[in-house]
């Protein structure tokens, strides 16, 4: 196993103390991806065992040559929001091209476990339970298991997962795109469809507004502390 596959792999299922700096997709959805760590981690173990067997991952460069080629199948694991550019988390929107969208969570028994716990509509975690076999190969029947298929997300967390599940539904030959969507959009030259670009200026303009807000409410504070005084 290559040294770069082996501590993509390493820094996923590390402890806490042992782990790199978060990305920006974990410091922006800390909820999210704790509870995708806890939940994914037997997959993500039987993914450490995908590598050892010669399997891997890829980098940009690789994925965009097999784009060009298509060369291989390629499945975005991301939301369906994110995969049509409607929600952006990098400095761009879309997908990679060809890429079939199936999100990670339709891995799970209810695929809308996360937001009924994260409102509280839920007792429990059973419903991010993955769904039996049958169903999982239904999920991916539109995929050959014969062909090199390469998975992608966000960050890498998620289609480590689908990766796993992939590979013990007998696909021959899985890789997740280590840098997915996040390094993937960095690449301006790299092909994409749906592509939307962050507007920079309109973001500014917000971010100027709320530390002027901030500002007032410090004034406002600071104001009333004098008067008690």
């Amino acid at each position: 196993m290559a040294p770069s596959e082996k501590s993509t792999v390493l820094s996923v299922l590390a402890p806490p103390a042992a782990r790199p700096a978060p990305r920006v997709t974990d410091v922006k959805f800390p909820p999210l991806y704790r509870l995708c760590r806890s939940v994914c981690r037997p997959a993500l173990q039987r993914w450490f065992a995908l590598t050892v067997e010669g399997q891997g991952a890829l980098g940009n460069k690789e994925l965009i040559e097999r784009v060009r080629k298509g060369s291989a199948q390629i499945v975005d694991a991301r939301t369906v929001k994110e995969y049509a550019g409607e929600d952006i988390r990098a400095i761009r929107g879309g997908h990679v091209p060809g890429a079939v969208n199936v999100p990670y969570e339709d891995n799970w028994v209810d695929p809308d476990a996360a937001t009924r716990l994260a409102a509280k509509q839920a007792a429990s975690r059973d419903g991010m339970s993955l769904k039996p076999r049958d169903e999982l190969r239904q999920l991916y029947a539109k995929l050959d298991p014969a062909k090199e298929t390469v998975v992608y997300c966000q960050s890498g967390v998620r289609a480590s997962e689908t990766a796993a599940v992939l590979r013990d539904l007998g696909f021959a030959d899985v890789k997740v795109h280590e840098p997915s969507w996040l390094g993937y959009a960095g690449v301006l030259s790299a092909p994409a469809e749906d592509e939307v670009f962050v507007n920079v200026g309109a973001l500014n303009a917000r971010l100027g507004a709320l530390q002027g807000r901030v500002r007032e409410l410090e004034g406002e504070i600071a104001k009333m502390r004098s008067e008690k005084r």
